[in-house]
């Protein structure tokens, strides 16, 4: 008994040709490309690891990560614009002023019996003309980011 031989069809007709790489191959060039992100996150299973070994009732215990996820979100979106600044090689000190700030600029309009939506505006205007002033600082006088806003922070 023979086995047929089934002629694989032309590129023209299917469409264009794809190229088979073998799943292993695919695996190594993946980790290769990512092996700093993939690193650290072998630090942190170890590091998890470790934690689950020394302290089972803390760590396996599904309340805690309730409250972490209950907690952070809000402090992970405050910090998540110094990004830019920490990318670019500089550091923002003012950002806990700048929040103190405006968090009293919003408490201070509501009291007062403005509308809390036009308060919360008012205090984001006032953050924002805090940190362009800041900008101007560092970009049109060249004084360093660390100086002016360390400087800002005590406004």
């Amino acid at each position: 008994m023979t086995t047929p031989q089934v002629k694989p069809p032309s590129p023209g007709l299917t469409g264009p040709s794809i190229r088979r790489v073998e799943p292993r191959q695919s695996v190594i060039a993946f980790m290769g490309r990512n092996r700093m992100a993939l690193s650290a996150l072998l630090v942190l299973a170890c590091l998890m690891f470790v934690f689950i070994i020394l302290g089972p009732s803390t760590f396996l215990n599904p309340l805690i990560y309730l409250a972490i996820f209950r907690t952070l979100p809000i402090p992970i979106l405050l910090v998540s614009s110094l990004i830019f600044v920490i990318v670019e090689g500089e550091i923002d000190l003012s950002f806990g002023s700048i929040l103190g700030i405006s968090m009293w600029v919003f408490a201070a309009t509501a009291a007062a019996g403005w509308n809390p939506l036009l308060s919360l505006v008012f205090a984001l205007v006032v953050a924002g003309c805090t940190g362009f002033v800041n900008g101007l600082i560092v970009t049109r006088l060249g004084l360093s980011s660390l100086v002016s806003t360390l400087g800002m922070s005590f406004l």
